[in-house]
């Protein structure tokens, strides 16, 4: 589901100041092309705007358009990586001064975290690289089984690999909408996300690949 970079030009008014996605994204599980990122870079650079990438489901900022480029910020954090949502901990990168500013604007809003959560964030970020272990640990066989699956049944799915994300987009090729079937699903005790609700005009829907071996 590619980026309409020529659509966002011409929403882009006088006024543009920030233009806002998510890489990889919910819920495609897919990342923004390379191609599309340049083209978007360019027209905030053109309009002396920023681009916000949210990166939650990266595991670092190798891969980040933010990296080397003074007009993309990156924001990301330990909900889903580090499976921390309830701390409510994360970070941007990006420009010094842009970063400052935010910082500025979270103490305005917020003065300060719990101690705890940001106790528990550290502890979490020390120990990343067992936390991104673990991540793919739980990840990987989940997926496995959903490919499975999908090529078991040709005629009535066809999944979308994700590009880094604990999560899969499935189009439906029976015919049936995605929430009916979701409905029947959940029945079952299965809980995917129809693609209706998301805004999606294809029968379609997002399933997580995220499982435990234990």
């Amino acid at each position: 589901m590619p980026v309409d970079v020529a659509a966002v030009a011409a929403a882009a008014g006088e006024n543009l100041r920030l233009i806002a996605l998510s890489s990889p994204c919910s819920p495609t599980g897919l990342r923004v092309e390379e191609e599309e990122l340049r083209a978007l870079v360019a027209l905030v650079a053109e309009r002396d705007a920023y681009l916000l990438v949210d990166e939650e489901y990266a595991i670092g900022l190798s891969r980040s358009p933010a990296v080397g480029q003074g007009r993309v910020i990156s924001v990301s954090g330990l909900s889903r990586t580090c499976g921390l949502p309830g701390l409510r901990t994360g970070w941007v990168y990006g420009a010094p001064q842009v970063a400052e500013a935010c910082a500025e604007r979270k103490f305005f809003t917020s003065i300060t975290d719990s101690v705890l959560c940001e106790a528990l964030a550290c502890s979490a970020l020390d120990r990343h690289e067992d936390c991104v272990r673990e991540y793919h640990r739980l990840c990987a066989p989940g997926l496995g089984l959903v490919e499975r699956w999908a090529a078991r049944h040709p005629d009535a799915v066809r999944l979308v690999p994700p590009q880094g994300t604990p999560f899969a987009w499935i189009q439906l090729r029976t015919g049936e909408f995605s929430l009916a079937l979701c409905r029947r699903a959940l029945e079952a005790g299965l809980l995917p996300a129809p693609g209706e609700t998301m805004g999606s005009t294809q029968a379609s829907g997002s399933a997580s690949t995220a499982t435990s071996t234990r």
